[in-house]
């Protein structure tokens, strides 16, 4: 178990097939892999069901700290939003299609 505080970082435009799963996958990754952790969600200005989807998964998974940007920025403004949101000492992002696989992360920290 890594004993140091840990954000995840992500960003999300019209997730909704995919963003559950993947929010619901990271908390039990992290969980089950660091002492503390955070999950920072910021929502894209979605115009699809992805806002409502993380508010439900945020009551199970109260870690999750859910940002929602008033206009679509894109990916550069959204993650420089995560990052200055993030409040744990390490801080990795994470692409909610799983574009690169953190299955290993206790070994990564």
């Amino acid at each position: 178990m890594f004993d140091r505080s840990v954000s995840l970082l992500c960003w999300a435009y019209n997730e909704e097939a995919i963003i559950g799963p993947f929010l619901e996958r990271a908390d039990a990754l992290l969980r089950e892999t660091v002492c503390d952790y955070e999950i920072v969600v910021v929502d894209d200005c979605s115009t699809d069901r992805t806002h409502a989807i993380i508010r439900e998964v945020q009551q199970r998974c109260p870690r999750i700290v859910l940002l929602r940007n008033p206009v679509n920025v894109n990916v550069g403004l959204s993650a420089q939003r995560a990052i200055a949101a993030a409040t744990r000492e390490f801080v990795f992002w994470q692409t909610v299609d799983w574009a690169y696989d953190i299955s290993r992360l206790g070994a990564y920290l």
